[in-house]
């Protein structure tokens, strides 16, 4: 071990510099030096890191909006050092030209920081939720003195002292999944009402009623539960949230928007041309209800062997329509093999 080592050793209360690992205490703060050998890096290099305890909690503000330390984050809050999103609470990287202390609120700390900055362009800091931890980069003898770490060393305690703006953890992303739950959700909910929409004015009971009613329902309960999960998890991590949004979206995102963008693509072919099928009235049936009586005519299906169209008529329709008379149905094509009636006369 080259001897342009040692006063860094001496600075840190050790008697040699021989082993690779060093442990040791200066100014009750537990101190971790290690050692690389030329061999194992480019040239002779050092990494120091000490551990600070954190208190029992910290009490997080917004600052004003003219501090230009500060990015706005998000709720305000008081956590303990329990909280799981006192994980990753701050991390500041030295390496970038400019000094960002996003993170740090108290004017004491930033410039407690800015100190140790100012002594070591190597170093970064990283507060958890047990400890707040200083580290030098490998640097080579050459950039790093006794007097230095000795300084380092001194400053540390203050890190403890004063109040953390936190952010949200990945800001940036969590507001992009924020926006992404958002458009979810309105459009799952345009496309549902849209669907229900569009079903109700056709004369058909068939599968796309039922369909646009189902659209309607899921993307109603997605949304719902959407604003429910966007507030309950704001502020938090990102992990819960993209939960959420997956599980929404499989239990009704998907489905209604399954059953709703057919009608609404079915609507959109409208200039297809329509053809005509003669069908036999096979029964005749109505339902009460507070809107009142709606009358129905049953005929088969105009392509499948089995299966039963209901038609919505007119009273007077119904009164004359008899069992066995014929009705020609004009059928529209739709998307993905569905259709839809657009219209029908009776025959006599």
């Amino acid at each position: 071990m080259p001897d342009t080592i040692n006063p860094i050793a001496q600075a840190l209360g050790f008697t040699t510099s021989n082993n690779l690992k060093m442990n040791g205490t200066v100014n009750g703060i537990s101190v971790t030096g290690y050692f690389q050998y030329p061999e194992k890096a480019a040239a002779a290099a050092f990494t120091l890191t000490a551990a600070i305890p954190c208190p029992a909690s910290f009490t997080i503000r917004k600052e004003k909006k003219s501090d230009v330390f500060f990015r706005k984050t998000g709720f305000v809050k008081e956590l303990t050092s329990g909280d799981a999103v006192f994980d990753a609470l701050c991390y500041i990287d030295t390496y970038d030209n400019e000094f960002t202390s996003q993170y740090i609120s108290d004017r004491n700390r930033r410039e407690t920081i800015r100190s140790l900055f100012a002594v070591l362009p190597g170093i970064s800091l990283k507060v958890t939720r047990k400890e707040t931890a200083v580290s030098i980069r490998p640097c080579t003898p050459d950039s790093i003195s006794a007097s230095q770490v000795q300084a380092i060393i001194e400053l540390m305690p203050k890190l403890t002292q004063g109040v953390l703006s936190l952010p949200r953890l990945n800001d940036n992303r969590a507001k992009i999944i924020d926006g992404a739950f958002i458009v979810t959700a309105a459009v799952a909910c345009t496309v549902g009402i849209l669907a229900l929409c569009i079903g109700a004015i056709r004369y058909t009971v068939d599968d796309l009623s039922f369909a646009g009613t189902g659209a309607l329902i899921g993307v109603a309960v997605f949304a719902a539960f959407s604003i429910i999960a966007f507030f309950a998890v704001r502020g938090r991590s990102s992990s819960p949230r993209v939960f959420l949004i997956v599980a929404l979206l499989g239990l009704f995102g998907f489905p209604s928007g399954g059953a709703g963008i057919p009608i609404l693509i079915n609507c959109a072919t409208d200039s297809g041309r329509a053809l005509e099928y003669v069908m036999p009235v096979t029964g005749l049936s109505r339902t009460s209800g507070k809107s009142g009586t709606s009358y129905y005519i049953h005929t088969g299906h105009w392509k499948k062997q089995t299966g039963l169209t209901w038609l919505r008529v007119h009273r007077s329709t119904f009164s004359n329509t008899r069992v066995g008379d014929r009705v020609i149905l004009s059928i529209k094509p739709g998307a993905w093999g569905h259709e839809w009636i657009e219209s029908y006369r009776m025959v006599k």
